[in-house]
């Protein structure tokens, strides 16, 4: 009997999961869409597009990128995540990720290697620890400079010297940056801490 029932349990497991799945759509209720709109407000800077945009022209102004002003005021539009878009003359392509709320909840810097990237890496370093300051007013730009710095410094030189994938996470003040390098490029990210 005992094998009988094993038998009659094995054979309906096989049945479920042989079962071909359903199509089903999830629908939030209001409460529901409020919970999830307040978990991506959570995960934010805090700080809308427009705000930043305007406060990272300002700190630009006299630098080789002054001439490159951000404008976010077009945003491709997602079903999770909406983004701006900026291109700079010196290669490095720039996405901010903004939630439903409309608040900016990740930057994203891409450029392409070379041999010599000190012109590419120097303007990356005025974006991002400018970017750093405005984010977390309690991070200074020149703290942030120094140690972002150090940190593509040290992903670089390990690069050029054995050519294998590189990736440095730290945490400054209520930021995470997170910076990959391989043959397909240099990634930087900035995105909330997680315990922020």
């Amino acid at each position: 009997m005992k094998k009988s029932v094993m038998v009659g349990l094995m054979a309906l497991m096989i049945s479920a999961c042989g079962s071909e799945p359903k199509d089903t759509e999830v629908v939030m209720d209001g409460a529901e869409q409020s919970q999830q709109l307040e978990a991506e407000a959570a995960r934010a800077f805090g700080i809308t597009p427009d705000e930043y945009s305007k406060k990272l022209n300002a700190k630009l102004t006299g630098t080789d990128l002054a001439s490159e002003p951000l404008d976010t005021t077009e945003l491709y539009e997602d079903d999770v995540t909406d983004v701006f878009i900026k291109d700079y003359a010196n290669k490095i392509n720039f996405v901010g990720g903004v939630n439903k709320n409309g608040e900016l909840e990740s930057l994203e810097y891409i450029l392409p290697i070379s041999e010599d990237m000190t012109e590419v890496l120097e303007s990356l370093l005025l974006l991002t620890s400018a970017s750093a300051s405005i984010l977390d007013p309690t991070v200074s730009e020149k703290t942030a400079l120094e140690t972002l710095k150090n940190m593509l410094d040290k992903i670089t030189s390990a690069y050029f010297d054995t050519k294998d994938h590189q990736r440095e996470v730290i945490n400054l003040g209520n930021s995470t940056y997170l910076s990959t390098l391989s043959e397909m490029g240099l990634r930087f990210t900035i995105e909330p801490a997680e315990d922020k």
